[in-house]
Parts: C-alpha cells; structure tokens; sequence
C-alpha cells in the first residue's frame, strides 16, 4: 500500500494504529517540524520504504517558504501547530489547555520549506494512493481542493474536520464520487466509490 500523512507530528496517532498490520510499499510522512523525526523512525520502524519530509504542503505552487506558527506551553507537553496563526491562537483560548501566561508569549513563528501536495506525489512517482491522511490544523479543506484528482488516483482520504466547514468539503469530496463517514472525534474519511 502507497501511504501519505500530512501532519505526522510524533507519530503513534490514529494513523499508526489504522496501519499498524498492513504491508506498506511506501510511507511518506510529512512534518515541518525536524525534531519530531526521531519519533517517527522509533513509530515506523516496521516500515522498509519510509520518507520523512520536513515541509509544509500549502496550496501555492509559487511558494517555497512560508510561516509556520507554533504554540507551545513550557514543558512542551502542550503543542499546536498550523500555518494558520489564527488557528493556533484560537485552539489555545480553549479553556481546558488552563494556559496561565499570555499565549502570545509562547507563540513561536518558524520559517519552513513548502511544497504543494501535487509536487509531493509526483516526487515519489505516486499516481495510485491508498491511504492519504490529514491533520494540517485548519488547512485539511485547502490540502483536498488543491489535489489534482484527474491524475492522482486516492482510495481513502482522512482528514481533521472540526477546524473547516464539513458541509462544504462533504459536498466537494461527493462530486468526485466520494462518501463520507465520520471516522473517530476528530477526523472523517472519504472513500472513493470505486474503491469501495
């Protein structure tokens, strides 16, 4: 199986459970952040054909830095982080963080290579993708809507829907023939209807 995860972070999530006994012919993970990449290799270590890319996929193809905005509390047991720092700003107002100090103290602003989701599939000569999964904090929908579904054949697309509107990306994933079902608390997957 062809396995693409945007938004790896530490690894040992929902992903790595989903794939946990499956044959993978290829992993890519995508993390802009270099020092989780020690975790991923212990994660995968199963994994013959793993990748760690260490950018951000964004939805300009012109675009080969951008801000990535990292909110993070003092023992680094709290993390967020997103390309969108409204994003990060708003999930760290939520109450049950009980963040004592000013969140604008502990937001980090890291410059980070890009690329778009079209140039990572083609650097690794995937046409056929079993399993792509996102968790891009608030940037899921923009992801989806910028893969170019005529070339790029995806069986199964995961994706973070409590940061977007749902409504809208149910109703774009349903003209590629896609159904969506809720997946767990935080995520829903498209499946493509001839892959069923």
């Amino acid at each position: 199986m062809n396995i693409v995860q945007i938004g790896s972070n530490r690894g040992y999530d929902e992903l790595t459970e989903l794939i946990k006994n499956i044959d993978i012919e290829k992993l890519i993970l995508v993390e802009p952040m270099s020092k989780f990449n020690n975790s991923l290799l212990q994660c995968y270590s199963h994994v013959k054909n793993l990748s760690i890319e260490n950018i951000a996929i964004t939805d300009d193809p012109f675009q080969k830095k951008t801000c990535f905005f990292l909110h993070q509390d003092m023992d680094e047991n709290i993390e967020q982080g997103s390309l969108l720092e409204s994003h990060v700003n708003k999930v760290f107002n939520r109450p049950e963080y009980n963040i004592e100090n000013s969140y604008e103290n502990k937001l980090l602003k890291i410059e980070v290579n890009t690329t778009t989701i079209n140039k990572l599939f083609n650097k690794y000569d995937l046409i056929n993708i079993d399993i792509l999964f996102i968790d891009s904090e608030g940037f899921d929908d923009k992801i989806i809507k910028n893969i170019d579904f005529n070339k790029f054949n995806i069986k199964k697309i995961y994706y973070e829907d409590m940061h977007i509107n749902n409504t809208d990306i149910i109703n774009f994933f349903k003209n590629l023939n896609y159904e969506v079902k809720k997946h767990s608390n935080y995520n829903s997957v498209a499946m493509h209807n001839d892959h069923n």
